[in-house]
């Protein structure tokens, strides 16, 4: 069987694509309530600088995904979709903690992860 790639070539062949696929990485300052464009990378790292904030999530469209990461030290971010309503669940991030937003088409859900310091 021949294959039409080897492992020296990084080539993709007929790779398959869903919609809402993006690489990147966003790093924010934020004083005050952040909304998170729909074309934004998939990592948001916000540092908010007045305490807490709320961060306002795109308009739901399936697939899209956000690991959103709180650099600061203190103050919270709390996740709200596109109607300025919190998630339900694992809607606070809590200082130098992330989140995983995921999208089904119909609403957002958050997923706490643990956040590596070294």
């Amino acid at each position: 069987m021949t294959r039409p790639y080897n492992l020296e070539d990084p080539t993709l062949v007929r790779p398959v694509m869903r919609s809402n696929l993006k690489y990147g990485v966003l790093s924010v300052i934020a004083g005050a309530q952040y909304t998170i464009d729909i074309a934004s990378p998939p990592v948001v790292m916000i540092n908010p600088t007045a305490g807490a904030i709320d961060v306002l999530l795109p308009v739901e469209a399936e697939g899209l995904f956000y690991w959103i990461t709180n650099l600061a030290t203190s103050g919270a971010l709390t996740l709200k979709d596109s109607a300025d309503v919190a998630l339900g669940g694992a809607e606070v991030v809590a200082p130098l903690q992330a989140v995983m937003a995921i999208c089904d088409g119909t609403a957002w859900r958050a997923y706490k992860l643990p956040l590596a310091t070294s």
